[in-house]
């Protein structure tokens, strides 16, 4: 990029980068929210939707420390390391044009270099969730005052149910980075029975 005819990382400063230039935007960018609220004779549907349209992701935990990695993203990342699912499409003679770099025994070899930032794993970090739904059904008065209540409401309240994303399974949007070794614990998903009543 510099036209040494070199590829190099310069001296590493804003003025030398070398053969490198500023990628990503970890910023969350055009967050948004969605209300509705909607009710026909004695039911009602409330519904709340968050997210993100666009943000970067690199899945470092700590970028001044290339030992503090996220083990959910990088195979093999050390000897003690587990091997998941979405990194199965690693580098070997029969599979060349893998996703992943070649792993090597104990995160030795060209690991690290391998995992310099750039913008082939630099991930999508939009979504979008559904925090709430809720569905209520208010008992007719004349029913309800037959057991001395003024007002009756059941319900029942759903909390995370969908998520659509572009990350790995174990990561989630709104902490990735917040957690050692890029494991989280995720927003559980919680359905709640309620009654509302007023005397």
């Amino acid at each position: 990029m510099d036209g040494d005819g070199e590829i190099s990382p310069g001296s590493s400063t804003l003025s030398d980068p070398g053969d490198r230039k500023i990628i990503g935007n970890s910023r969350q960018r055009f967050q948004f929210g969605i209300t509705g609220n909607v009710s026909y004779r004695n039911f009602d549907l409330s519904v709340f939707i968050q997210g993100v349209g666009k943000c970067d992701v690199w899945p470092y935990i700590n970028m001044d420390n290339s030992d503090d990695i996220n083990y959910i993203f990088w195979p093999y990342s050390d000897q003690y390391a587990s091997l998941y699912k979405n990194q199965l499409d690693y580098w070997t003679p029969d599979n060349t044009d893998a996703y992943y770099m070649r792993s090597y025994k104990g995160a030795t070899g060209n690991t690290v270099n391998s995992r310099n930032t750039q913008t082939k794993y630099l991930l999508n970090g939009a979504y979008i969730r559904l925090k709430n739904i809720e569905l209520g059904y208010t008992l007719p008065r004349q029913f309800s005052e037959k057991f001395f209540v003024q007002y009756a409401r059941f319900f029942v309240s759903a909390e995370n149910l969908l998520k659509l994303d572009h990350l790995p399974d174990g990561m989630d949007n709104e902490v990735t980075g917040s957690s050692n070794s890029g494991g989280v614990y995720p927003y559980y998903k919680k359905i709640s029975l309620g009654l509302n009543i007023s005397f």
